[in-house]
This record gives C-alpha cells, sequence and structure tokens, in this order.
C-alpha cells in the first residue's frame, strides 16, 4: 500500500461512517455557510523506516490523522466534545485496509478564524514488505 491508498483508505472510513457534520476535505473548495459545525481531516505521514532486516524486509510507515473540529464560537464545547468521542470510536484500535490506528486525544484550541477549534488526533502506521 503506497500514500495514495493510505489516502483513500483512510477517507474512505470517513466518508462512509460520518454524516454529523459537512466535511472540508484538504485542497477542495468549501463554503461552511450557517453550519453549526464542520471538520476538517488531514493525513500527516512521519518518517518511514526498516522495521525488520533481510529480504523480504517490512517498512513501517507511521503518520497521525488529524481531524479540526469546527463549533460556533460561544456556545461550549459538548458538541465538539460528542464528535471526538463519536470519531474516536471510528477510529480507535482498528486495522483499516492494513492501517492500524492507536488511542485517539483530543486538544481544546479555542476560538480561530470566527470558529471554535478542537482538535482530534489519531496516530496510525502501516507496513509494506519489500523482496530485495
Amino acid at each position: 500500500m503506497g500514500y495514495e491508498a493510505e489516502r483513500a483508505a483512510i477517507e474512505g472510513r470517513i466518508k462512509n461512517n460520518w454524516t454529523a457534520t459537512p466535511i472540508k476535505w484538504p485542497n477542495v473548495a468549501f463554503e461552511p455557510g450557517t453550519t453549526a459545525a464542520f471538520f476538517e481531516p488531514w493525513i500527516a505521514n512521519a518518517t518511514a523506516y526498516q522495521a525488520s532486516l533481510g529480504s523480504p524486509a517490512t517498512f513501517r510507515h507511521p503518520g497521525v490523522l488529524s481531524i479540526n473540529i469546527r463549533t460556533r464560537p460561544q456556545t461550549g464545547t459538548a458538541l465538539a466534545k460528542t464528535y471526538a468521542d463519536t470519531l474516536s470510536t471510528l477510529f480507535r484500535g482498528q486495522v483499516v485496509s492494513g492501517i492500524v490506528f492507536k488511542a485517539p486525544h483530543v486538544t481544546q484550541v479555542g476560538d480561530v478564524d470566527g470558529w471554535y477549534l478542537t482538535n482530534w488526533r489519531v496516530y496510525f502506521h502501516r507496513d509494506e514488505i519489500f523482496t530485495f
């Protein structure tokens, strides 16, 4: 599995299981309008490394799925925390197309660009096996 297949698997998991809010996908036009909330997923890859010696060899590709949950300011944190709980259930400890997701965590950021921002993150990794 390469980076594109990784992206497709993660975004597919979201698309097939999330209907609570609109989604602002990376590099795609989006207008939130008057919606009460929306979220922005982002996949960040870390440095891959060789996890085993010999041939075939396993190469591990770690990363993080980060989702900015944006809710209207001055409305409290309950809605964002509810969405964070739902996202956690969707990804915590799951294996999706060979991608292993770990335990998620949440950070409340505060008011940003007219929205209250809560960041939800889950670390993951996927392995690729290469024969030399």
